[in-house]
């Protein structure tokens, strides 16, 4: 495996969530959007994202859907 250095402005992502409480995945891809639009090198999911708070179903599509969208 090569190891690869990380450099640059890795953002948190902000978990944008519907009055159901359900992710609201257009909102994401927009931030998502704006931040590779401003210069960022890469997102971070993290605890402050709330992602512990999604169900296991929510959080593997938001992870795909970051993953998709950062590639």
């Amino acid at each position: 495996m090569n190891k690869q250095e990380l450099h640059g402005v890795f953002p948190v992502l902000q978990m944008p969530l519907a009055d159901n409480d359900e992710v609201d995945e257009p909102c994401l891809d927009r931030e998502i959007d704006f931040l590779f639009g401003s210069g960022a090198d890469g997102a971070v999911l993290a605890m402050a994202s709330e992602i512990n708070c999604l169900t296991d179903n929510s959080r593997d599509r938001v992870v795909g859907r970051v993953v998709s969208a950062v590639a």
